[in-house]
């Protein structure tokens, strides 16, 4: 497999024919409401209060990251002498799509990502030829781990994929911007010693948060602070294609069955949904939390025969709306019940269904649960953004935000002080079956929400809030200690879980001074048992202290130095 930049002399070299199904765009004579290429960095405190305000922060996000690529700019850049809405926009790709990804930033070992520019391990693609080669959603290398598999296909929390009305896997992608990746680089937090380290027992930490701002040496472009996209994928059929109503792109991806060549695909896929999360002043004890779909996901205003991606539509067999939110199989048409086979398979590795081919016995249907109704504010601007906007961009919008609220009605766990705008928020691309809390409270989850122990509700905090760095001091729970701060006055409670992909560059050395001796045999024999992610003597990263971490520690005596 190569494995090169999908930069603009890899995308001139693509023939027309692919090129036509690669990145689609149309013609406008709009955008007159839209602020552009140039993201807006933060709201003012009172407009951090309005959801009027939020829903447009979110879409300025929205077009933003959708602005065409700079075909000579570096990774990321927009080109700022077109417009979003202009001919000259069509077949140049998004800038989010060259954006680092964490696969290119965690690297085995703990190894040194490179730079922005000149990443360590380029963006892979694949092709018989050079002059065919197409960019590859999942890992760098043909996947010999489901580990390797996993963000490919399953969705967070329940580890299960989603299959649509053709029977075909719905694929994810993550990416994080240059303002994050530069932080993560500066302070070395690729390497998941460093991370440790910057939590010394006995000792002051040091973690640094991750910006608020982007830095001043950045480009104008790389000014907000640290944001993290997660993007869904749904394989398309011709007639979709054809539509133009999709953000489209031609890609290969990774099997199941390591031996499998070539990879699966080439396969044209429609973007349908795009979870948004930023860190700005005036939100960062919350973040700042948005969601988009593509308006065809669980209905649709085409007309008959016509019927959305992941629901027969009305007058189809097992109609929606479902009260969990979907269905156990489209075949079975029965309502979700306490048994979890009711949902798609597991993927496993070499065995069970090829996730290269369609699975239509296992298709799942969709609805979004009655909380999630777009609310009126959010649908107004939906309206007038998407009236602005050319195909296929028009045919998204914005399912809702969660930002701060004074007295909100929900709360950042576990503080029921920090209070947020909304309960709920999913995606059902990405939360299909997790629109609810499992069984309408939150036992599945193992902790509070907020002191509550029947809430059914869920929105992107309610994960998120566990997001932190190895090391950092946890509560009961297994939360961040949300009132600890790190020394620059932001919170251990990171809302990433990004971190968690960094590996070791010296795993035996558990008291990260840079040496494997008895000083990392007392650390693993104070620290047995200890189970979570801040178990500083979790020399494997397994999540647990025990034999094999002693063993990894005597296998790496006198070791990294010292």
């Amino acid at each position: 497999m190569g494995h090169v930049d999908l930069g603009w002399p890899v995308l001139a070299a693509v023939s027309a024919a692919a090129l036509s199904g690669g990145w689609l765009a149309a013609s406008a004579d709009t955008c007159d409401v839209l602020t552009g290429w140039n993201m807006p960095v933060d709201l003012s405190v009172a407009d951090v209060q309005s959801d009027d305000a939020n829903a447009r922060f979110a879409w300025d996000t929205f077009v933003a990251v959708c602005w065409p690529q700079d075909a000579t700019g570096q990774p990321g850049a927009p080109d700022t002498s077109i417009s979003i809405c202009d001919v000259a926009a069509a077949g140049i790709p998004p800038v989010f799509l060259e954006y680092m990804m964490p696969q290119q930033a965690f690297l085995p070992d703990g190894a040194n990502p490179g730079t922005w520019e000149s990443p360590t391990e380029p963006k892979s693609v694949y092709g018989p030829t050079p002059e065919s080669e197409l960019r590859v959603i999942g890992s760098l290398t043909k996947a010999t781990s489901i580990g390797q598999l996993i963000g490919t296909f399953d969705q967070a929390d329940i580890d299960k994929p989603i299959i649509d009305q053709n029977g075909n896997y719905v694929l994810y992608e993550i990416y994080m911007n240059r303002s994050e990746f530069e932080w993560l680089s500066e302070n070395g937090y690729y390497d998941a010693n460093n991370q440790y380290g910057a939590f010394p027992v006995g000792g002051t930490p040091t973690f640094v948060g991750l910006p608020q701002v982007g830095d001043a040496s950045l480009p104008a472009w790389a000014q907000q602070g640290a944001f993290e996209l997660k993007t869904s994928w749904k394989q398309l059929d011709q007639d979709e294609i054809d539509g133009g109503r999709f953000f489209t792109r031609d890609v290969y991806y990774q099997s199941n069955y390591p031996d499998t060549d070539p990879l699966c695909g080439p396969v044209t896929v429609g973007l349908v949904g795009m979870h948004v999360m930023r860190l700005t002043h005036n939100m960062r004890h919350t973040w700042f939390h948005a969601t988009f779909e593509h308006v065809d996901n669980v209905e649709t205003n085409l007309p008959p025969p016509a019927t959305p991606s992941f629901n027969p539509g009305p007058d189809g067999t097992c109609p929606p709306p479902y009260s969990q939110g979907y269905t156990c199989q489209a075949s079975i048409c029965e309502e979700p019940g306490t048994d979890d086979s009711c949902t798609a398979s597991q993927i496993q590795l070499g065995t069970g269904p090829n996730v290269c081919d369609a699975n239509p016995d296992e298709t799942i249907n969709i609805s979004r649960i009655t909380e999630m109704t777009i609310p009126a504010v959010v649908a107004s601007v939906n309206t007038e953004y998407q009236d602005e906007l050319p195909a296929p961009w028009k045919y998204y919008e914005l399912i809702n935000t969660i930002h701060p609220e004074d007295n909100g009605p929900c709360c950042i766990q576990p503080l029921a002080t920090n209070t947020i705008s909304d309960c709920w928020m999913t995606n059902t691309t990405m939360e299909s079956y997790t629109q609810y809390f499992p069984t309408g409270d939150i036992s599945g989850f193992a902790f509070p929400k907020c002191g509550s122990t029947t809430a059914a509700s869920l929105n992107c905090t309610d994960c998120h809030a566990a997001g932190m760095s190895y090391g950092a001091p946890v509560d009961q729970w297994g939360f961040p200690e949300p009132t600890v701060e790190n020394p620059d006055g932001t919170k251990y409670q990171i809302f990433t879980f990004l971190l968690f992909h960094a590996e070791k560059s010296c795993p035996s050395d558990v008291t990260y001074d840079g040496d494997t001796n008895a000083d990392d045999i007392i650390r693993v024999v104070d620290d047995w048992a200890c189970e979570g992610t801040d178990c500083t003597a979790d020399a494997d990263q397994s999540g647990a202290v025990n034999i094999s971490d002693l063993l990894t520690v005597l296998n790496g005596w006198g070791s990294c130095g010292g």
